[in-house]
């Protein structure tokens, strides 16, 4: 069974603990944090959890854990659930090379604006509350 992200409805609320895989179909980790926008909402980040020797683990980078584990956050935009794992549209590259940021539980709208530029994602600051692109308009304009 695959649903989409986007267009068809919310995503299940049990996200975290799910296996997360590229867009290869690789095993990137694990869902640890489950992003929402404070005003409430479909969730629309993830934080996932890199599993030591995928294609996106490396020993180092700013979201190293304690236990030398890294965590990446990626957007929910595009991705799929596909036999109860989430799919990305991304490669393990482009997790593995994304800004560590997200810290105590907020996403700042500078850290949201830099997340989306590395995701290349339009970003907007009137047409959703999170400043993701609304479902069936085009992405902003560069500044």
């Amino acid at each position: 069974m695959t649903t989409d992200a986007q267009g068809s409805g919310p995503w299940p609320l049990d996200l975290e603990g799910r296996e997360v895989r590229d867009a290869t179909g690789a095993r990137l980790g694990t869902v640890s944090t489950v992003w929402s926008p404070e005003a409430g909402g479909d969730p629309d980040w993830l934080t996932v959890r890199l599993v030591a020797g995928s294609a996106a683990a490396g020993d180092d980078g700013p979201a190293a854990t304690e236990a030398g584990t890294e965590e990446r956050m990626v957007p929910l935009a595009g991705a799929s659930l596909e036999d109860g794992a989430v799919v990305l549209p991304h490669d393990a590259a482009t997790v593995r090379a994304a800004p560590g940021v997200g810290g105590a539980g907020h996403l700042a709208a500078s850290d949201e604006a830099q997340l989306a530029a590395h995701y290349d994602l339009g970003y907007r600051t009137a047409e959703s509350e999170t400043g993701l692109p609304t479902v069936g308009l085009p992405p902003a304009a560069p500044g």
